[in-house]
């Protein structure tokens, strides 16, 4: 159980620290992701802004889907009461509001309540896919 609040620990540092780049080191990793898709499906002049920022939105929807995993478990272990999940993806929440804050603090980055939205998503993915794997998985056959 400790283990599982420690992993949720560490997936909000790291996306803490990715948080903590600056502007042009954030838009620089991801440009480097671009340009290796770039080599995969060709040149994509006109498309390439929307391309970049869906690269940068998907890696806010991942991280926070790891982060849902992560409560999901935790949940899972401790609980199992449907209701208090609800409570539990709180924490997913928090974590998006407490990320987009601290970019509010770093330059050339900004706060953006869409983001914020993105983030929860990404945990609520990351929720409704293990818990529709636990269905699957620990169904009962009926005759």
């Amino acid at each position: 159980m400790y283990v599982l609040f420690a992993a949720i620990l560490i997936q909000a540092a790291i996306i803490t620290a990715f948080s903590a780049q600056g502007g042009e080191a954030s838009n620089a990793a991801s440009l480097a992701i671009l340009n290796k898709s770039e080599k995969i499906i060709g040149k994509v002049d006109e498309e390439v802004f929307n391309l970049h920022r869906f690269i940068r939105k998907a890696a806010h929807l991942y991280n926070f889907a790891v982060i849902g995993m992560l409560v999901f478990c935790s949940w899972y272990c401790i609980c199992r009461d449907r209701k208090k999940l609800v409570l539990w993806s709180l924490m997913g929440l928090l974590t998006a509001i407490f990320d987009e804050v601290h970019q509010s603090f770093i330059p050339g980055r900004s706060a953006r309540v869409g983001d914020v939205l993105i983030d929860f998503s990404g945990t609520l993915v990351g929720i409704c896919f293990l818990y529709a794997v636990i269905r699957i998985l620990f169904r009962k056959k009926r005759c």
